[in-house]
């Protein structure tokens, strides 16, 4: 869990039914897997202060 400001961030894994979430970026990019497709959203690559 990451707190920053007026937010928090959670691993979607935290949640039993994740389909109404709406991913607003997307953090640590460097440790993406290969076959894992980017979101279509700002792409950090690690922490989204970097």
């Amino acid at each position: 869990m990451n707190l920053a400001g007026d937010e928090i961030e959670l691993p979607v894994a935290s949640f039993d039914d994740a389909t109404g979430l709406v991913p607003q970026y997307e953090n640590w990019i460097t440790r993406r897997l290969p076959w894992v497709a980017p979101l279509p959203v700002p792409q950090f690559a690690r922490n989204r202060e970097s």
